[in-house]
């Protein structure tokens, strides 16, 4: 990645002949070749990595990297992972796909707003160009989220996300989502215990440090006797949400949004401690491999300032949590394997995890009774 940044600056120079030609993106005199030789890259960010598919030992592993855009105050760069054996090297597969973002830092100051911008010449380099706004934006988001103050009661600020509905960011957090769920599921450096297996449902925990603020990982799975599409179908329909969750009390179906294909914006009143009642703003968002026949139905909590709490009514808080749907082994598709992996602070875990088990029963329960065949088309 810095290999291509250096590259871009190299070639983005000022000619000795036109020092002062062009102008960089942050409105300033472009960059020159002297004032490389004491300049250096600080990292700004990585984000949006992506794990698409494993590679194998013995693979020919190819990384990639190219500058995508420069802002005025850093320089993202694409970095592509692909792999491939030595009989399929001229189908590689791409397996990792990453941003980060560095600055160019000089001895009197930041260098990055003399550098010029990239010039698209393909539609694939266009296409990557356009994408970088809307990751930029949800940088600036995640930036602004540490700073912000401590929200009035009846708010969320441990782990949810601002949120612009209308804004280009929503795909950005649908996608992170996502993400989130796969990496949970195919992490091998997370310790999983076996906590249970009680009627086909098995549970594993994964506890973090020792203290009430850490974060517990819980996965649940099991066999269902239904398609996988089937499946995502009750999934995917919030609607349906009380359906098996035993703490959900209502979806206020006139609240929900629509963002974009695989997103949705959604109102839910569960159930809290002491008896009382709690809303959930969450971020929906869902992912079809129909050629592996795989899915992916997640959520987080976001704000909106547009979505205010309800008036006496405390607003709660989830973490990336969500199901991954697959077809059960020697089944031929007729049957799926059903994983649950949610994340939850050490204090609510005895108190979810019980609930979460039954949740996946009823789930199963509803597939495998004929009455409960979900109709297909979601929304």
């Amino acid at each position: 990645a810095k290999t291509a940044v250096w590259l871009h600056l190299r070639m983005g120079c000022a000619p000795q002949e036109r020092p002062d030609a062009d102008l960089g993106v942050g409105g300033k005199p472009r960059i020159r070749t002297e004032q490389l030789l004491h300049a250096w890259l600080k990292p700004e960010s990585v984000d949006t990595v992506h794990f698409k598919a494993p590679s194998h030992v013995g693979d020919r592993v190819v990384v990639s990297a190219a500058v995508t855009r420069v802002f005025s105050h850093s320089i993202e760069v694409a970095v592509r992972v692909s792999s491939n054996s030595v009989n399929t090297q001229d189908t590689p597969t791409e397996v990792n796909v990453g941003h980060l973002n560095f600055s160019v830092m000089g001895p009197d100051g930041p260098l990055t707003p003399h550098v010029p911008d990239v010039t698209p010449s393909t539609v694939e380099q266009d296409l990557e160009y356009r994408r970088a706004i809307g990751r930029q934006k949800f940088r600036e988001l995640r930036h602004a989220e540490v700073k912000r103050p401590t929200p009035c009661p009846g708010s969320c600020s441990l782990f949810s996300v601002d949120l612009d509905v209308k804004g280009s960011q929503v795909q950005e957090v649908a996608v992170q989502c996502i993400s989130c769920v796969l990496c949970l599921n195919d992490n091998a450096t997370l310790r999983w215990e076996r906590l249970s297996s009680n009627e086909g449902v098995q549970c594993w925990v994964e506890f973090g440090l020792s203290n009430t603020a850490s974060v517990t990982r819980l996965k649940i799975q099991a066999t269902v006797k239904a398609s996988p599409k089937d499946c995502f179908e009750l999934l995917k329909d919030a609607r349906r949400r009380p359906e098996f969750d035993a703490g959900c009390l209502e979806v206020v179906e006139s609240e929900i949004i629509q963002c974009g294909e695989n997103a949705d914006l959604v109102t839910m009143i569960y159930a809290a401690a002491g008896g009382k009642k709690e809303e959930l703003l969450i971020l929906r968002a869902h992912k079809e491999d129909e050629a592996c026949n795989v899915f992916v139905v997640c959520s987080r909590s976001v704000r909106c300032d547009s979505r205010p709490p309800r008036e006496g009514m405390q607003r709660g808080e989830v973490l990336p949590s969500g199901f991954i749907v697959a077809p059960a082994p020697d089944t031929n598709g007729t049957c799926s394997q059903v994983t649950f992996l949610g994340q939850f602070s050490q204090s609510l875990f005895e108190v979810i995890q019980p609930i979460a088990v039954s949740n996946v029963k009823r789930f199963r329960g509803i597939l495998e009774t004929a009455e409960g065949k979900p109709t297909s088309g979601g929304y």
